[in-house]
């Protein structure tokens, strides 16, 4: 039998169904991937480079992480600058 891990679901107390990330509100019932993209200046393309760092599911919803996921996610989107390739930040001088 394949282990279950201990994640949160809707119906449990642990589930958040706003995520503070970054000074934004996400919604807690999107995946992470999608959820991301509610930041400004985060795309598709920047929130999976996000959350393949932070070593997160990009299938899950985010309501449902730990709060050292969250933590994880924040500090990879502090360091984006230094993470990702400079042509895909689009900064003007």
């Amino acid at each position: 039998m394949p282990e279950e891990k201990n994640v949160a679901t809707e119906d449990s107390d642990d589930f958040r169904y706003i995520v503070r990330l970054v000074n934004t509100d996400l919604d807690g019932n999107k995946i992470v991937s999608q959820a991301l993209t509610q930041i400004k200046g985060v795309g598709h393309r920047t929130a999976r480079i996000i959350v393949e760092e932070a070593e997160v599911p990009a299938d899950i919803k985010i309501g449902t992480l730990s709060d050292e996921q969250i933590e994880e996610l924040g500090n990879v989107l502090e360091e984006l600058d230094e993470i990702s390739p400079h042509w895909l930040l689009n900064r003007q001088k």
